[in-house]
């Protein structure tokens, strides 16, 4: 499972690199000049340009990377001085993406066109009804597609050249805009969506994040400094504060419109405090519930299958995916958690690396009411008459594993100092994962346990390890492995954030 890497703090650099299979110079962003001049961005400034005159309702999704992609579009739009409105479907009501009452109500509405943001490259469907009803199409998508749909026009990543192909709605968004405009705030929002999407933290996207946290770290961007509650921002600042807050509005959807979000983004200094307070609470909330259902989830499941299944009809669908997330962390295996409503079973699934939950659960796909997603997250919805049917052929199906090894770092002079090499690599993320370390028992000093809840080890004076998950920890062991960070209580102190015991 681990394939310890020994080094030297004066090498950490090129020992990480190294396990990782790439240069410095895929990291350095002052080597990247983004090239607008590629056809598809072209083409797609002139489509909007020839159509400057007509009414244009924008259609996005209600996760972080749709709703920053809708307010990057209604901005350029505005400034363009083209008449526009946003839609974004309700998550527990309509679900993702356009659909034919969209449609029907901007023909109803008078929009001439419908720009469709992180959804619409496989609506085929819907794209032909709006053809039926003289409604002009255009997409800005990144899913996955089998043929190009039959549109006015489609901007998608597979269509640019190398280093633009794994661009989210957001990232295609933000250079889009770059043809028309110098603006600051939508690179931030392009910034945020690539980070939110998860998507590889190279080329065209390592460019969004970096220039993303330059402008937030020397100007003033109140919509986000409000959510991040922070002076100095931080890829985790921005992962762990803002992108939860923008998502809880869409998880909540049933006290809240997501629709109000991209309004927050777009405000002025008096209304985004306004809308702020409102936002914060509800995210306090969907915290609150996420965790309530998480020790429901825990009560319920059986752990002794190869992949964990558990429904209630307590459970809110909105949050199915963050509780799947925390299983998956406490258990490393497939899980997939429902929620019942109106003899409906409705939720996520998320696998970890080496088994493709996507390919398994596809076998039912003309059983399921909808279902898409990738290897390692799914989302799925289907009538109560199958569930015994999913269950038996859960049970029966072969789990079995890719063996990937996990790179762990063994550094014989661990000091602070590594803190400002790791930082120099940064932004880690997808095809660039952040480091592990490993900490040797026969180093350890001290043991005590914080609040007769948590493990900390101590390794001399400048170091030491704490456990957040007790379910992980164990007597016998040979190695602390989790991830380094500045002591929050000691300067010039490095703490580990032990994620396993082996």
């Amino acid at each position: 499972m681990y394939r310890f890497v020994r080094t030297k703090a004066n090498d950490l650099k090129n020992a990480i690199l190294k396990m990782n299979g790439i240069s410095e110079n895929q990291l350095d962003i002052k080597a990247f000049a983004p090239d607008l001049s590629q056809e598809p961005f072209l083409m797609f400034k002139e489509k909007l340009l020839e159509l400057k005159d007509k009414r244009f309702l924008i259609v996005g999704d209600y996760d972080c990377d749709g709703i920053c992609a809708t307010a990057i579009m209604r901005r350029l739009l505005e400034y363009l001085k083209i008449r526009v409105n946003h839609y974004i479907p309700s998550r527990t009501r309509e679900g993702y993406g356009i659909n034919n009452n969209i449609v029907t109500m901007a023909k109803e509405n008078g929009f001439d066109v419908i720009l469709m943001v992180d959804n619409g490259i496989v609506a085929n469907d819907v794209l032909a009804y709006a053809k039926d009803l003289s409604i002009t199409t255009m997409i800005i998508d990144h899913h996955e597609y089998q043929h190009l749909p039959e549109c006015n026009y489609v901007l998608h990543p597979s269509l640019l050249k190398n280093g633009y192909r794994d661009l989210c709605a957001g990232g295609l968004c933000a250079y889009l805009s770059m043809l028309f405009y110098d603006d600051a705030y939508s690179l931030v929002l392009g910034g945020l969506a690539t980070l939110a999407d998860m998507v590889r933290v190279f080329d065209a996207n390592r460019y969004l994040l970096v220039k993303m946290l330059e402008i937030l770290n020397h100007g003033e961007i109140y919509q986000i400094n409000l959510l991040a509650d922070s002076v100095k921002y931080s890829y985790d600042t921005l992962s762990f504060k803002v992108i939860p807050k923008i998502n809880a509005i869409s998880r909540m959807g049933n006290m809240a419109n997501v629709n109000l979000v991209v309004r927050y983004l777009l405000s002025n200094k008096e209304e985004a405090s306004r809308t702020f307070a409102y936002i914060n609470d509800i995210n306090s909330r969907r915290k609150q519930l996420s965790e309530k259902m998480s020790l429901e989830a825990m009560e319920l499941l059986d752990d002794s299958k190869a992949i964990l299944l558990v429904r209630s009809t307590s459970f809110h669908e909105g949050l199915c995916g963050l509780v799947a997330n925390r299983l998956l962390s406490k258990f490393n295996r497939p899980i997939i958690v429902l929620a019942e409503n109106d003899g409906v079973l409705k939720g996520s699934g998320r696998s970890p690396a080496g088994f493709d939950l996507y390919e398994c659960l596809s076998h039912f796909k003309d059983d399921y009411l909808s279902f898409g997603g990738h290897a390692n997250a799914v989302g799925l919805s289907f009538d109560t008459s199958f569930y015994e049917k999913f269950v038996s052929y859960l049970a029966e199906t072969d789990v079995s594993y890719l063996d990937i090894d996990k790179d762990v770092l063994l550094v014989d002079d661990l000091e602070v100092s590594v803190l400002e090499t790791l930082e120099d690599l940064r932004p880690f993320g997808t095809g660039f994962p952040e480091p592990l370390f490993a900490l040797d028992k026969s180093l350890s000093t001290s043991f005590f346990m914080i609040k007769g809840l948590y493990p900390k080890f101590s390794f001399g004076n400048s170091l030491s390890a704490i456990c957040f998950d007790k379910g992980k920890c164990k007597d016998d062991w040979q190695y602390l492995i989790g991830k380094l960070s500045k002591d929050s209580y000691r300067k010039s102190a490095l703490s580990l954030n032990v994620e396993d015991f082996i």
